[in-house]
């Protein structure tokens, strides 16, 4: 994602519009189809990006790509890696990110029978200075609609320094700007071989620079670039395979 901004879902549809802790968001943009909405609460903006899209070809491919946190990343920054090899070659090009690195074995078990795959995402990123954090993916089995084979949810939600020790050894420290995020990709496979996409990412920050009315349509903006990053990508992997 683009401008340090990484992405969540929990909400309530009431009258057409979500509600995040209570507060009804705003649409503000609508940009490459992506709709960016937005609230204020006390010293916090709320944000909340949505994007909806169907691609024909291989689910498990499709599945592939969005769950390969590894291969994003900058090769630009390879000399500024602490996680990963210098050697290793980025094969999914992200501006911002210098590497991530996947972390299997969680000392916390999850018995979900519907849960299908979870583990932490150690991330660090430039963006005008060093940034990191822990992020906290599940993928999980959800009801199918009718016409569709499978359906499954893959999040990715942001860990503070307390839940993330408790999770993994040796977790990145928390630092940055959005203080709660949470990313989340509905898939669904369909009878014809259709994969249906529903992508939205919600963040918060209270940083005094981001919650400025100055810069508020570039943070729109922002917010519509990484959701289409995060899901066109998919049609790339499905063309070239993923690799």
């Amino acid at each position: 994602m683009r401008f340090l901004i990484f992405l969540i879902f929990p909400f309530i549809v009431n009258a057409a519009l979500p509600v995040i802790d209570g507060v009804k968001l705003e649409t503000k943009e609508v940009i490459k189809d992506v709709h960016v909405l937005a609230a204020n609460k006390d010293d916090s903006i709320f944000y909340l990006a949505t994007y909806k899209t169907e691609f024909h070809g291989n689910f498990d491919r499709a599945l592939e790509y969005v769950l390969d946190f590894s291969k994003r990343c900058n090769n630009a920054y390879k000399k500024e890696r602490k996680l990963t090899t210098k050697d290793f070659v980025c094969t999914h090009h992200n501006d911002n990110l210098i590497e991530s690195q996947i972390v299997k074995e969680l000392k916390v078990k999850d018995e979900n029978p519907e849960l299908v795959d979870r583990f932490v995402v150690k991330r660090r990123i430039w963006n005008k200075g060093l940034h990191s954090y822990n992020d906290l993916v599940t993928v999980k089995k959800i009801a199918t609609n009718k016409g569709e084979k499978r359906r499954l949810e893959v999040s990715y939600r942001l860990l503070k320094d307390e839940e993330a020790k408790t999770l993994i050894d040796d977790p990145v420290p928390f630092d940055n700007a959005f203080y709660h995020t949470v990313g989340t990709y509905r898939m669904a496979e369909t009878d014809n071989g259709k994969i249906l996409i529903d992508y939205s990412y919600e963040t918060k920050t209270d940083h005094w620079f981001l919650t400025s009315s100055m810069i508020q349509s570039s943070i729109y903006s922002s917010l519509a670039n990484g959701t289409r990053y995060a899901v066109d990508g998919i049609s790339g992997a499905l063309l070239n395979g993923s690799k």
